[in-house]
Protein backbone atom coordinates (compact mmCIF):
# COMPACT_ATOMS: atom_id res chain seq x y z
CA UNK A 1 0.00 0.00 0.00
CA UNK A 2 0.95 3.71 -0.36
CA UNK A 3 2.26 4.33 3.22
CA UNK A 4 3.41 8.41 4.05
CA UNK A 5 3.17 9.66 7.17
CA UNK A 6 1.61 13.45 8.18
CA UNK A 7 4.45 14.08 11.03
CA UNK A 8 7.50 14.98 11.00
CA UNK A 9 9.19 11.62 11.97
CA UNK A 10 11.69 10.77 15.50
CA UNK A 11 12.75 8.01 13.78
CA UNK A 12 12.77 8.23 9.63
CA UNK A 13 14.84 5.49 9.26
CA UNK A 14 12.62 2.48 7.79
CA UNK A 15 14.79 -0.16 8.23
CA UNK A 16 14.39 0.34 12.26
CA UNK A 17 13.24 -3.13 12.92
CA UNK A 18 10.89 -1.87 16.25
CA UNK A 19 8.70 0.63 14.08
CA UNK A 20 7.10 -2.64 12.23
CA UNK A 21 5.44 -6.17 12.69
CA UNK A 22 7.17 -7.14 9.45
CA UNK A 23 10.02 -8.51 10.59
CA UNK A 24 13.75 -7.24 10.37
CA UNK A 25 14.73 -5.91 6.48
CA UNK A 26 16.79 -8.19 4.44
CA UNK A 27 15.06 -11.19 5.37
CA UNK A 28 12.59 -10.52 2.05
CA UNK A 29 9.22 -9.48 4.64
CA UNK A 30 8.88 -6.32 3.32
CA UNK A 31 10.19 -3.87 0.65
CA UNK A 32 9.73 -0.34 0.35
CA UNK A 33 9.53 1.46 -3.07
CA UNK A 34 9.10 5.00 -4.86
CA UNK A 35 8.80 6.52 -8.17
CA UNK A 36 11.69 8.49 -9.71
CA UNK A 37 9.84 11.36 -11.90
CA UNK A 38 13.02 12.08 -13.54
CA UNK A 39 14.38 8.75 -14.49
CA UNK A 40 11.03 7.61 -15.03
CA UNK A 41 11.06 4.37 -13.21
CA UNK A 42 10.96 2.94 -9.62
CA UNK A 43 13.67 2.23 -6.96
CA UNK A 44 13.75 0.12 -4.45
CA UNK A 45 14.98 1.16 -0.81
CA UNK A 46 19.15 1.47 0.02
CA UNK A 47 20.99 3.35 2.28
CA UNK A 48 21.41 7.37 2.11
CA UNK A 49 19.22 7.87 -0.74
CA UNK A 50 17.56 10.80 -0.99
CA UNK A 51 14.20 9.83 -2.95
CA UNK A 52 13.84 7.58 0.32
CA UNK A 53 13.71 10.56 3.05
CA UNK A 54 10.84 10.53 5.28
CA UNK A 55 9.86 14.04 4.79
CA UNK A 56 5.67 14.81 5.34
CA UNK A 57 3.87 14.87 1.88
CA UNK A 58 6.02 11.98 -0.18
CA UNK A 59 4.15 9.24 -0.91
CA UNK A 60 5.70 5.20 -0.60
CA UNK A 61 4.83 1.75 -1.88
CA UNK A 62 5.64 -0.47 0.90
CA UNK A 63 4.99 -4.14 -0.13
CA UNK A 64 4.91 -7.22 2.74
CA UNK A 65 4.48 -10.58 2.48
CA UNK A 66 2.30 -11.24 5.66
CA UNK A 67 0.91 -7.67 6.58
CA UNK A 68 0.70 -6.25 9.89
CA UNK A 69 0.72 -2.54 11.73
CA UNK A 70 3.32 0.26 11.30
CA UNK A 71 4.38 2.01 14.88
CA UNK A 72 5.78 5.87 14.24
CA UNK A 73 6.34 8.59 16.66
CA UNK A 74 6.92 11.75 15.70
CA UNK A 75 5.24 15.37 16.31
CA UNK A 76 1.91 16.53 14.26
CA UNK A 77 3.31 19.18 11.20
CA UNK A 78 2.15 22.81 11.99
CA UNK A 79 -1.62 22.97 10.64
CA UNK A 80 -1.00 26.92 11.01
CA UNK A 81 0.28 27.67 7.71
CA UNK A 82 0.54 26.29 4.46
CA UNK A 83 2.57 23.47 3.56
CA UNK A 84 4.59 23.31 -0.21
CA UNK A 85 4.78 20.22 -1.89
CA UNK A 86 7.50 20.07 -4.74
CA UNK A 87 6.46 18.65 -7.78
CA UNK A 88 9.09 17.52 -10.52
CA UNK A 89 7.55 16.99 -14.30
CA UNK A 90 5.34 13.79 -14.82
CA UNK A 91 4.02 11.72 -11.71
CA UNK A 92 4.41 12.26 -8.36
CA UNK A 93 3.70 9.84 -5.62
CA UNK A 94 2.40 12.42 -2.47
CA UNK A 95 0.48 12.60 0.65
CA UNK A 96 -1.38 15.08 3.35
CA UNK A 97 1.31 16.48 5.49
CA UNK A 98 -1.22 16.63 7.98
CA UNK A 99 -2.96 14.49 10.23
CA UNK A 100 -6.80 15.23 9.30
CA UNK A 101 -8.20 14.73 5.83
CA UNK A 102 -7.15 17.32 3.12
CA UNK A 103 -10.22 18.71 0.36
CA UNK A 104 -8.34 18.59 -2.41
CA UNK A 105 -10.10 20.96 -4.61
CA UNK A 106 -8.84 23.44 -1.99
CA UNK A 107 -5.00 22.76 -2.50
CA UNK A 108 -3.70 25.58 -4.65
CA UNK A 109 -1.27 24.57 -7.87
CA UNK A 110 -0.33 28.57 -9.12
CA UNK A 111 0.72 26.87 -12.31
CA UNK A 112 -1.31 25.95 -15.35
CA UNK A 113 -0.19 22.23 -16.46
CA UNK A 114 -0.33 20.26 -13.53
CA UNK A 115 -3.54 17.82 -13.54
CA UNK A 116 -6.35 18.44 -11.33
CA UNK A 117 -6.84 14.47 -11.26
CA UNK A 118 -6.13 13.10 -7.77
CA UNK A 119 -5.53 9.46 -8.03
CA UNK A 120 -5.75 6.48 -5.29
CA UNK A 121 -4.90 2.67 -5.05
CA UNK A 122 -8.57 0.91 -4.14
CA UNK A 123 -8.60 -3.13 -4.22
CA UNK A 124 -5.74 -3.81 -6.98
CA UNK A 125 -6.29 -0.74 -9.58
CA UNK A 126 -6.17 2.78 -9.39
CA UNK A 127 -9.05 4.59 -8.92
CA UNK A 128 -9.63 8.33 -10.90
CA UNK A 129 -10.65 11.70 -9.49
CA UNK A 130 -10.50 11.49 -6.04
CA UNK A 131 -11.65 14.47 -3.80
CA UNK A 132 -10.38 13.87 -0.28
CA UNK A 133 -6.82 13.58 0.53
CA UNK A 134 -6.87 10.66 4.12
CA UNK A 135 -4.12 10.04 6.26
CA UNK A 136 -1.38 7.40 6.13
CA UNK A 137 -2.79 6.72 2.08
CA UNK A 138 -0.69 7.82 -1.32
CA UNK A 139 -1.63 9.62 -4.17
CA UNK A 140 -0.70 10.28 -7.52
CA UNK A 141 -1.05 13.88 -9.32
CA UNK A 142 1.00 14.91 -12.73
CA UNK A 143 2.46 18.11 -13.36
CA UNK A 144 2.25 18.44 -17.36
CA UNK A 145 3.78 21.91 -17.51
CA UNK A 146 5.48 22.92 -20.97
CA UNK A 147 7.89 22.95 -20.88
CA UNK A 148 8.81 20.86 -18.14
CA UNK A 149 9.40 22.26 -14.90
CA UNK A 150 9.02 22.13 -11.03
CA UNK A 151 6.28 23.41 -9.37
CA UNK A 152 4.98 23.55 -5.75
CA UNK A 153 1.28 22.46 -4.50
CA UNK A 154 0.33 24.50 -1.65
CA UNK A 155 -2.11 23.21 1.23
CA UNK A 156 -3.59 25.48 3.04
CA UNK A 157 -5.15 23.35 6.18
CA UNK A 158 -6.97 26.92 6.83
CA UNK A 159 -9.12 26.20 3.87
CA UNK A 160 -8.74 22.78 3.03
CA UNK A 161 -9.05 21.02 6.28
CA UNK A 162 -12.23 18.58 6.66
CA UNK A 163 -14.03 16.64 9.76
CA UNK A 164 -15.79 13.75 9.63
CA UNK A 165 -19.17 15.93 9.15
CA UNK A 166 -17.68 17.35 5.61
CA UNK A 167 -15.63 14.57 4.33
CA UNK A 168 -18.72 12.68 2.63
CA UNK A 169 -19.62 16.06 1.08
CA UNK A 170 -16.86 17.34 -0.41
CA UNK A 171 -16.22 13.61 -1.71
CA UNK A 172 -19.44 13.88 -3.83
CA UNK A 173 -17.70 13.06 -7.61
CA UNK A 174 -18.13 15.90 -10.52
CA UNK A 175 -18.52 15.00 -13.99
CA UNK A 176 -15.81 12.24 -15.16
CA UNK A 177 -14.54 10.15 -18.26
CA UNK A 178 -16.29 7.09 -16.79
CA UNK A 179 -19.61 7.88 -18.16
CA UNK A 180 -21.23 10.48 -20.39
CA UNK A 181 -22.68 13.44 -19.25
CA UNK A 182 -25.38 13.55 -21.89
CA UNK A 183 -27.84 10.91 -23.13
CA UNK A 184 -25.70 11.79 -26.77
CA UNK A 185 -22.10 10.69 -25.24
CA UNK A 186 -20.80 7.75 -24.93
CA UNK A 187 -18.21 5.37 -23.51
CA UNK A 188 -15.77 2.24 -23.82
CA UNK A 189 -14.35 0.65 -20.87
CA UNK A 190 -11.38 -1.23 -21.60
CA UNK A 191 -9.80 -4.01 -19.60
CA UNK A 192 -7.35 -6.33 -19.78
CA UNK A 193 -6.29 -8.95 -17.38
CA UNK A 194 -3.53 -11.31 -17.14
CA UNK A 195 -4.21 -14.26 -14.43
CA UNK A 196 -4.40 -12.70 -11.53
CA UNK A 197 -3.17 -9.38 -12.45
CA UNK A 198 -5.45 -6.48 -14.12
CA UNK A 199 -5.73 -3.03 -15.33
CA UNK A 200 -9.29 -2.17 -15.09
CA UNK A 201 -10.10 1.59 -15.64
CA UNK A 202 -9.61 2.52 -18.66
CA UNK A 203 -11.83 4.67 -21.29
CA UNK A 204 -12.32 6.07 -24.58
CA UNK A 205 -15.53 7.62 -25.92
CA UNK A 206 -17.09 10.86 -27.04
CA UNK A 207 -18.79 14.08 -25.34
CA UNK A 208 -20.77 17.26 -25.85
CA UNK A 209 -18.42 18.40 -22.95
CA UNK A 210 -15.36 17.34 -25.14
CA UNK A 211 -12.77 18.21 -27.72
CA UNK A 212 -10.54 16.34 -30.05
CA UNK A 213 -7.58 17.94 -28.44
CA UNK A 214 -6.58 17.70 -24.50
CA UNK A 215 -9.01 18.35 -22.27
CA UNK A 216 -10.14 17.75 -18.52
CA UNK A 217 -11.74 14.15 -19.13
CA UNK A 218 -8.31 13.57 -20.38
CA UNK A 219 -6.40 11.58 -17.56
CA UNK A 220 -3.06 10.84 -17.36
CA UNK A 221 -1.98 6.87 -16.27
CA UNK A 222 -0.34 6.65 -13.25
CA UNK A 223 3.07 4.28 -13.47
CA UNK A 224 2.22 0.68 -12.88
CA UNK A 225 2.83 -1.26 -9.87
CA UNK A 226 2.58 -4.46 -11.68
CA UNK A 227 3.85 -6.29 -14.58
CA UNK A 228 0.46 -5.03 -17.15
CA UNK A 229 -0.96 -1.86 -18.27
CA UNK A 230 -2.79 -0.68 -20.60
CA UNK A 231 -2.52 3.17 -21.90
CA UNK A 232 -3.16 5.73 -24.42
CA UNK A 233 -0.38 7.46 -25.52
CA UNK A 234 -0.35 10.86 -26.45
CA UNK A 235 4.00 11.66 -26.94
CA UNK A 236 2.75 15.46 -28.67
CA UNK A 237 0.81 16.19 -25.05
CA UNK A 238 3.82 15.69 -22.91
CA UNK A 239 7.41 15.13 -22.94
CA UNK A 240 7.42 13.94 -19.41
CA UNK A 241 4.95 11.22 -18.79
CA UNK A 242 2.64 10.70 -22.40
CA UNK A 243 0.71 8.25 -21.32
CA UNK A 244 -3.46 8.41 -20.63
CA UNK A 245 -5.87 5.89 -19.15
CA UNK A 246 -8.57 8.17 -20.90
CA UNK A 247 -9.16 9.80 -24.05
CA UNK A 248 -12.28 11.33 -24.61
CA UNK A 249 -13.08 12.87 -27.69
CA UNK A 250 -15.67 15.17 -29.54
CA UNK A 251 -19.27 13.75 -30.98
CA UNK A 252 -17.46 15.16 -34.60
CA UNK A 253 -18.93 12.94 -37.25
CA UNK A 254 -17.12 14.43 -40.52
CA UNK A 255 -14.42 11.38 -40.18
CA UNK A 256 -13.93 8.38 -38.28
CA UNK A 257 -12.08 8.76 -35.29
CA UNK A 258 -9.47 6.39 -34.79
CA UNK A 259 -7.97 5.97 -31.10
CA UNK A 260 -4.55 4.72 -30.50
CA UNK A 261 -4.09 2.35 -26.87
CA UNK A 262 -1.14 -0.21 -26.20
CA UNK A 263 -0.83 -3.09 -23.44
CA UNK A 264 2.50 -3.05 -21.57
CA UNK A 265 2.80 -6.85 -20.80
CA UNK A 266 6.25 -8.05 -19.28
CA UNK A 267 5.33 -11.20 -18.63
CA UNK A 268 6.79 -13.90 -21.74
CA UNK A 269 3.79 -15.91 -23.83
CA UNK A 270 1.10 -15.58 -20.54
CA UNK A 271 -2.08 -14.99 -22.10
CA UNK A 272 -3.84 -11.40 -22.29
CA UNK A 273 -7.20 -10.68 -22.10
CA UNK A 274 -8.48 -7.50 -23.17
CA UNK A 275 -12.36 -6.89 -22.32
CA UNK A 276 -14.50 -4.10 -23.08
CA UNK A 277 -17.85 -2.61 -21.97
CA UNK A 278 -19.65 0.10 -24.22
CA UNK A 279 -22.34 2.23 -23.62
CA UNK A 280 -24.41 5.00 -25.17
CA UNK A 281 -23.41 3.43 -28.87
CA UNK A 282 -23.92 0.46 -30.78
CA UNK A 283 -20.95 -1.87 -30.05
CA UNK A 284 -21.32 -2.74 -34.00
CA UNK A 285 -20.12 0.98 -34.51
CA UNK A 286 -16.88 -0.05 -33.39
CA UNK A 287 -13.86 -1.92 -34.77
CA UNK A 288 -11.12 -3.10 -32.98
CA UNK A 289 -7.66 -3.58 -34.70
CA UNK A 290 -4.54 -5.17 -32.93
CA UNK A 291 -1.98 -4.24 -35.13
CA UNK A 292 0.71 -6.48 -34.25
CA UNK A 293 -1.70 -9.68 -34.75
CA UNK A 294 -2.89 -8.16 -38.00
CA UNK A 295 -6.74 -9.19 -37.11
CA UNK A 296 -9.48 -6.65 -36.90
CA UNK A 297 -12.94 -7.43 -34.35
CA UNK A 298 -16.27 -6.07 -34.66
CA UNK A 299 -16.54 -4.85 -31.09
CA UNK A 300 -20.28 -4.84 -30.78
CA UNK A 301 -20.00 -9.19 -32.22
CA UNK A 302 -17.79 -9.89 -29.42
CA UNK A 303 -16.97 -8.72 -25.80
CA UNK A 304 -13.56 -9.72 -25.33
CA UNK A 305 -9.68 -10.68 -27.38
CA UNK A 306 -7.24 -12.79 -26.38
CA UNK A 307 -3.72 -13.25 -27.42
CA UNK A 308 -0.36 -14.49 -26.26
CA UNK A 309 2.42 -12.22 -24.71
CA UNK A 310 5.21 -13.41 -27.49
CA UNK A 311 8.52 -12.71 -25.83
CA UNK A 312 6.96 -9.60 -23.28
CA UNK A 313 6.80 -6.21 -23.83
CA UNK A 314 3.90 -3.76 -25.84
CA UNK A 315 1.33 -4.84 -27.89
CA UNK A 316 -0.63 -1.53 -30.35
CA UNK A 317 -4.48 -1.39 -31.05
CA UNK A 318 -6.90 0.71 -32.76
CA UNK A 319 -10.27 1.39 -32.05
CA UNK A 320 -12.27 2.75 -34.98
CA UNK A 321 -15.35 4.61 -34.56
CA UNK A 322 -17.44 5.21 -37.37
Amino acid sequence: LPDPSPLTLLHPDPRRPDQTDFGRPGQGLWRLFRFDPVKQEYREFSQDDPLFDLKPGRGFWLITRSGGAITVEGTPNDASCSFPIQLQPGPNLIATPFNFAIDWAGCVVPQEGVSRALYGYKEGNYSMDEKVMRPMVGYWVFNETTPPHDVALLIDPKKCRLDDSTVALAATSQPNPTAPSTTVGWRAKLSVAMEAVKDTENYLGGDVVSQDGQDPLDYPEPPPVHELSLSFPHPERSTSWPHYTTDIRSLSTDAPQVWDFKIQANVAHAQVQLQWDVIGIDGAALTLRDVEGNRVINMGQLGMYTYDSGDGGVRHFQVTAR
